[in-house]
């Protein structure tokens, strides 16, 4: 009878041992929050519908990581008047790209997402008023 219950109890203990022992797999995944155009120094535009092409501007992309993070690098790619580019993160936060931007619209959008802005840049010339 002891032999049994000494069995009975190894038996138990392992089956509970090896629950225990279950890897758990995290997945880790970089979200894109948003996108925006900013000024080269990483400033906000006030208006951009109506910019001067004569600054330098930049995008900002905010991003999270959402599960483990340790020594992870993982690329965005995004568009900017249709020229690809990509942006590494090894971290929440957000990274300032400097681009050049044409006269007109101007688009930016994540690849693979419907996150996108706009920036409309004209010349800004030496104008008089009329009264």
């Amino acid at each position: 009878m002891k032999i049994l219950k000494a069995l009975l109890f190894i038996v138990s203990m392992s089956l509970f041992l090896m629950s225990c022992n279950r890897e758990t797999v995290v997945v880790t995944q970089l979200e894109p929050m948003s996108i925006s155009f900013v000024k080269s120094n990483g400033e906000s535009i006030e208006d951009t519908s109506c910019s001067d092409a004569a600054m330098q501007y930049a995008v900002k992309i905010d991003a999270e990581f959402i599960g483990d993070t340790e020594e992870q690098i993982t690329q965005v790619d995004f568009a900017v008047n249709g020229i690809v580019y990509n942006v590494s993160f090894t971290s929440s936060g957000s990274q300032i790209i400097p681009i050049d931007i044409r006269l007109g619209e101007n688009r930016a959008e994540i690849s693979g997402s419907s996150m996108s802005t706009s920036l409309f840049t004209s010349l800004q010339d030496d104008f008089v008023e009329v009264n």
